[in-house]
């Protein structure tokens, strides 16, 4: 089996709305009102490249959780 080389990959802002098809603003706003994780390095927002995968299987409804909203 592979290693996962993207375990630790951290993520800027423009590289999160990049790899999720949406302008930076969007990220700014989920970031700020904590709908999406994110972490701070020096007053820089930060993203796990892991923690964004689970979020998006989360909010794709993956969980069998009927109650599931999208953002």
């Amino acid at each position: 089996m592979p290693a996962d080389n993207t375990k630790g990959e951290i993520f800027t802002i423009k590289e999160v709305a990049e790899y999720l098809k949406v302008i930076e603003h969007t990220i700014y706003r989920l970031a700020g009102v904590k709908q999406i994780p994110a972490f701070s390095v020096g007053g820089l927002r930060r993203f796990s490249r892991a923690d964004i995968v689970e979020w998006i299987r989360l909010q794709s409804g993956e969980t069998g959780d009927a109650t599931s909203k999208s953002v």
